[in-house]
């Protein structure tokens, strides 16, 4: 195995290909480049059977059931066991003590978390050139990476990344959006039909052809020559992806033609039985070809017009989902590896994605969680274990931003956080309804 929660000292070697000892290796007999690293590579064996066999004169025999004690639910009590054998063969080799302390404490640690360095080698490579794309195409990498479908995080978390490394974010557009998400130049991102609620790729295909056949003249003429559903237009209008098709209107007249272009549809239809006919008497008429006038209404203020827009998409192109609530946090996110360890801090975000695990106890077994929070500056990582997730669990699902006082955990200079005490936060629909 190679990869451990505590990945120092002898191990480093495994993953860059540095070869020195007297710098990386608490003892020169850990480190047997030409033996350790060749079938290290070329078989996979976890490198600390390796260092076992090396450093203590373990049988491979021995070093494999070492290797199937530390993934065993009971490790640290078979490791009893082979500590003694351990500490006892590093001596016979003259090894110092603190010495052998140093590499059996290494060992021990890949009971937390370890796996083949094949898996690592693979894995390193993608890595450096994701980070090489990133740094030099973020836009172009944070599309792929949303088109993909297939990442940890929610899109909108994506999408506040790409913001972050300067790149510009471009609603849904029937008029010029593929089905999935897309890089506009180097420097522009273009959010694609797969994210919006209720469009299927047929619904997409049909969008794409249309448009290609030649330009809509009217949201009546894009509903009639594409066959969307109804609902699917309503959802189409909020995310944003139609206002390319009538720019002369404003978010609320628009609002109001998908409307009433919906409900014509819907009354197209025949009627369900048992129907009130004059419950449907009071809609206008819709022209056969052209847009219905629309009324004067009073247009929303920007806020309310992205705040629809995330209601609907998950994203919006112009705010971050926090611009939306009132809520102050005292660290952001990134500030926290400054953070001394321990220190007690509050944040605030809303949750990208979150992982549900039983936690073994005295008392059996237990619920805990492992979620990610998201501010305007980053993420934050963060732990509820079973006391703080039987307490607060339930509004990891709600859809808001939360609040979160707690302590700082810091391991290597990466921080996380151990969540005390959690508060929901409401969004500031005062603001928000405003103008509505």
């Amino acid at each position: 195995m190679l990869v451990s929660q505590r990945f120092r000292g002898p191990f480093t070697v495994f993953v860059f290909g540095i070869w020195n000892a007297k710098a990386l290796y608490p003892d020169p007999s850990s480190c047997q480049s030409s033996t350790m690293e060749k079938q290290a590579v070329g078989t996979a064996i976890p490198v600390f059977m390796l260092v076992a066999q090396e450093v203590a004169g373990f049988t491979e025999r021995q070093a494999n059931q070492l290797r199937k004690a530390l993934g065993h639910w009971d490790t640290q009590e078979r490791l009893r066991k082979f500590e003694t054998e351990f500490r006892h063969g590093a001596r016979q080799r003259g090894i110092r003590a603190d010495i052998v302390e140093e590499i059996w404490s290494m060992i021990c640690s890949f009971s937390g978390y370890s796996f083949a360095k094949a898996h690592s080698a693979s894995y390193a490579l993608v890595s450096f050139q994701c980070a090489w794309l990133k740094v030099h195409y973020p836009a172009v990498f944070m599309a792929r990476v949303i088109a993909n479908e297939g990442g940890f995080y929610q899109p909108g978390a994506y999408i506040e990344e790409a913001r972050r490394w300067g790149a510009e974010i471009r609603s849904p557009c029937v008029l010029t959006s593929a089905w999935r998400t897309a890089p506009v130049g180097e420097n522009a991102i273009r959010i694609g039909l797969h994210l919006v609620p209720l469009v299927s790729p047929r619904m997409a295909e049909a969008i794409i052809r249309e448009r290609n056949a030649g330009p809509f003249t009217g949201l009546v003429d894009f509903h009639r020559r594409t066959g969307v559903p109804g609902r699917t237009l309503l959802s189409l209008a909020a995310c944003g992806a139609l206002g390319a098709i009538r720019p002369d209107l404003h978010d609320q007249q628009f609002l109001w033609l998908a409307q009433t272009v919906a409900l014509e549809s819907a009354m197209t239809k025949r009627p369900r039985r048992g129907a009130d006919p004059m419950e449907t008497t009071w809609l206008i008429a819709v022209p056969e070809r052209q847009d219905p006038v629309t009324p004067r209404l009073r247009p929303c203020d920007n806020l309310a017009t992205a705040f629809r827009q995330y209601q609907a998409l998950g994203i919006s192109v112009d705010r971050h989902p926090l611009d939306f609530t009132e809520a102050a946090a005292t660290t952001l996110a990134r500030d926290l590896a400054r953070v001394p360890h321990g220190a007690l801090v509050t944040v605030v975000g809303t949750v990208v994605t979150r992982r549900q695990v039983s936690a073994r106890s005295p008392r059996g077994k237990a619920a805990m969680s492992f979620a990610t929070l998201e501010d305007r500056t980053g993420l934050i990582e963060f732990v509820w274990f079973p006391d703080v997730h039987r307490a607060y669990g339930h509004l990891l699902d709600m859809g808001v931003p939360l609040r979160l006082q707690g302590m700082v955990d810091l391991h290597f200079g990466q921080p996380s956080f151990v969540a005390q005490a959690v508060v929901n936060i409401e969004w500031a629909f005062t603001a928000v309804r405003r103008n509505t």
